[in-house]
């Protein structure tokens, strides 16, 4: 049976008979699925691409250069594309070439001019199913009469974060003329690679400029020139030039007022500069020295973009400040000169005469004052003090005890101007009374040259108390002391009482049976601020204003009681 007869009995097995209405029905889905395989899209097109082809405008014969190809689709480049580089001869095209675009579409060519005047290129891309083909305009690389030579200088060091001149010379290398009117690319290595730092024309001597800030890393300070060549020069590449970064020199400055009031404040203006003139913005440790003492370390100074900082000092003795500043990223740390600060009294010094004799005992400086005015302040007899007291001011048999004795503390005003904390012991029922009287001393400027408790200067045998002796000879200030009466101890001393005080011992002495003590030379003489001899004297009026009798005149003159 031949092929066609057993497709024939196939197809008559096969054969139905259909109803009209289900044949139009079958009529109908055959025509459904012929039109929807008539829609179904073909397969997309490659996309349109775009070619180009750069390179130099010249050559000399026998050099070898670069044409570098760049294809892009709908503007994005496109990876991995075979691209040939064609060469012109006669009216053909031979291939010089083949080269794979990289991630940024671009396919380099190294080819090698020949003798012809000029030699024209093209790059093709045949196209694949991505990208259509396409060819580049030609490119004409000509021949040129000489090559070129560019070289870039820059100084050898220069301060970070100042401007450094870039110098580009283009000249010809047969014979070194400058090649005026032509552009060279200056560049600057960054991150590893070479990035432009502007295209310059050269002037009538080939030479170009521009400046670039001194960066700190070394790797950061390299530079090159590039010269793209002309018709008749053939391009050129110098070699790298490098600038040495350095820290930047700096002078560091502090001014401030050369006096200081006591108990005030002053500000010292610290200025940090660059030799060069630029703020310096760095961080600086102040140190101060007291007279007599060591350097000591103090705040840390943030100076701000002007290169400046303040500090508010208040020394209570002459002093000597400083500044340390550390490096920073572009600059040498400095430190300043020293700035004098001479502490001054807030009050008048003592104008003491001339060929006046000083008190025998020394005293240290008593501690400075405590708040403002006089701030007097009575409390009982503190432990410690009561320690202190035991055995020298005080001792059994006395005709009073510590519960009827108050230590009173107030503020004076010394001999040297400044203002001082003194201690008295009194009875508690002139303790008040002694707080009004010496405040009224404190605010009328009338000097004490010290005020220190009596039981400072140990027991004395000969009086059975506090050594007196040793009190007026130091010209203390100072009011109970458990004794005998100073040439005559046998009798006790109305100080036993505690309503006794003795004032500026020194200059106002006592006339005892075996004579005046603690000196002669003041006898005869007064101060119209710390020594007495007329019931008219301020210290005086003062003291009787506030009930204290000035009880033996001028054989007594210290000697006040309450």
């Amino acid at each position: 049976m031949s092929r066609t007869n057993v497709t024939e009995s196939r197809l008559s097995r096969m054969r139905l008979t259909l109803t009209p209405p289900a044949a139009l029905a079958l009529a109908l889905a055959l025509v459904l699925t012929l039109l929807v395989t008539a829609v179904r899209p073909a397969a997309a097109a490659p996309a349109g691409s775009r070619l180009t082809l750069a390179g130099p405008p010249s050559a000399t014969a026998g050099e070898s250069f670069r044409l570098t190809a760049a294809l892009r689709s709908e503007g994005a480049p496109v990876a991995g594309a075979t691209t040939r580089l064609e060469r012109q001869v006669g009216d053909g095209w031979v291939e010089e070439g083949a080269a794979t675009t990289d991630a940024g579409g671009s396919a380099t060519f190294v080819t090698t001019h020949g003798e012809t005047a000029s030699t024209v290129y093209r790059a093709v891309f045949t196209g694949d199913d991505a990208t259509a083909a396409a060819t580049s305009d030609p490119v004409t690389v000509a021949l040129a009469e000489t090559g070129g030579e560019v070289t870039v200088a820059v100084p050898e060091q220069e301060a970070i974060g100042l401007d450094a001149t870039v110098r580009a010379i283009v000249r010809r290398a047969d014979d070194g003329a400058p090649v005026p009117g032509v552009p060279v690319r200056i560049e600057r290595r960054r991150d590893g690679s070479w990035v432009p730092m502007g295209t310059f024309t050269t002037d009538d001597d080939g030479r170009a400029a521009t400046t670039a800030t001194v960066r700190q890393a070394p790797r950061d300070n390299r530079f090159r020139a590039v010269f793209p060549g002309t018709a008749t020069v053939a391009p050129a590449t110098s070699e790298v030039a490098g600038i040495d970064p350095v820290p930047a020199e700096t002078e560091l400055r502090v001014a401030g007022p050369a006096r200081i009031i006591d108990e005030t404040t002053v500000t010292l203006t610290f200025r940090w500069q660059a030799r060069d003139g630029r703020p310096v913005p760095g961080v600086a440790r102040v140190w101060s020295r007291a007279a007599g003492q060591d350097w000591r370390a103090g705040p840390r100074l943030r100076f701000g973009r002007d290169g400046v900082a303040v500090l508010r000092v208040g020394p209570r003795v002459d002093s000597r400040w400083k500044a340390v500043g550390g490096k920073g990223p572009w600059w040498r740390g400095d430190t300043s000169e020293v700035h004098e600060l001479d502490n001054v009294p807030p009050g008048d010094p003592v104008a003491y005469p001339s060929g006046a004799p000083r008190p025998r005992v020394k005293l240290p400086r008593q501690a400075r004052a405590v708040g403002n005015g006089p701030n007097g302040n009575v409390t009982s007899i503190p432990n410690a003090v009561w320690n202190q007291m035991t055995g020298r001011s005080w001792h059994s048999g006395c005709p009073v005890g510590r519960s009827e004795l108050r230590l009173v503390r107030i503020n004076y005003w010394g001999y040297d101007g400044y203002r001082y904390r003194g201690e008295l012991v009194v009875r508690d029922d002139i303790a008040r009374q002694t707080v009004g009287a010496f405040s009224a001393l404190y605010r009328a400027r009338l000097p004490i040259r010290s005020m220190y408790r009596v039981d400072r200067f140990g027991w004395s045998s000969y009086l059975e108390g506090g050594n007196n002796y040793e009190s007026m000879a130091a010209g203390n200030t100072s009011g109970f002391n458990c004794r005998g009466v100073v040439g005559n101890p046998s009798v006790p001393s109305p100080h036993s009482y505690g309503r006794s005080i003795d004032i500026n011992t020194w200059e106002n002495p006592y006339h005892s049976r075996r004579g005046w003590v603690p000196n002669t030379w003041w006898v005869s003489r007064s101060h119209p601020r710390i020594a007495w001899r007329s019931g008219e004297h301020p210290v005086v009026r003062t003291m009787r204003a506030h009930g204290f009798s000035w009880t033996y005149g001028t054989q007594d003159a210290h000697h006040f009681d309450g």
